[in-house]
């Protein structure tokens, strides 16, 4: 039942992602993460906005990052939190590579910069599990930070 609704949210995300790229928004920032020890730099960045029960005391803003390197679509990150939380490990990321989806299994994050004037900035560490395909292949994801002015 997890990976299916993982399955789901991460089908979403890529949909969601997918339609919103005819917008063409370009974001000043990078992602950079050692991955088994080779280090990435995702620089073809873009941060979609989300809105949920506008109008309502219970309206709040998701924040939808996506990373690539260079115009490639082989190799991918992506994370989501609310806009403005700078709470600890409230982020949830999901990697993607030559069609292998992995998720977050154990990873912390921490966020300095998350605010009205559009930055966001933090650092990650931690462990994506597959669940795309055969279980039990994880990769150790450190070194992680991303500066992002969207």
């Amino acid at each position: 039942m997890k990976k299916l609704f993982l399955f789901l949210a991460v089908s979403s995300l890529v949909l969601t992602s997918c339609s919103k790229d005819d917008d063409g928004k370009k974001i000043g920032g990078t992602i950079t993460v050692t991955i088994d020890g080779q280090t990435k730099t995702f620089n073809n960045v873009v941060v979609y906005e989300e809105v949920y029960n506008a109008g309502t005391a219970d309206e709040y803003t998701d924040l939808l990052v996506d990373g690539s390197i260079g115009n490639s679509t082989n190799e991918t990150i992506t994370f989501e939190l609310e806009k403005g939380d700078t709470s600890s490990n409230s982020i949830y990321f999901f990697y993607e590579k030559n069609g292998v989806i992995y998720s977050y299994n154990g990873m912390t994050s921490t966020i300095t910069t998350n605010n009205n004037s559009k930055k966001l900035k933090g650092n990650f560490s931690g462990t994506m599990s597959n669940f795309s395909g055969p279980e039990g292949i994880n990769l150790e994801f450190t070194n992680g930070s991303f500066d992002i002015q969207y």
